[in-house]
């Protein structure tokens, strides 16, 4: 049983930080998926379109 759950990506220092200070601090398990571009194989999905299409911290789901 998960009671965090969360992603984010390694552009966005401040939102990933706190993610994983959230997580540390949760009581029970936690898991955090951290998305990080490929600069040398992947040069489609790179940073700009990482952070074209990135979670708003308003399209999260609170538990329940």
């Amino acid at each position: 049983d998960a009671g965090f759950v969360s992603r984010s990506w390694s552009g966005d220092i401040d939102h990933l930080s706190w993610l994983i200070r959230e997580a540390v601090q949760h009581k029970g398990f936690s898991l955090v998926d951290i998305l990080q571009p490929c600069v040398t194989f992947n040069k489609k999905n790179t940073y700009r379109w990482y952070k074209e299409r990135g979670l708003k911290e308003d399209e999260t789901t609170p538990p329940g």
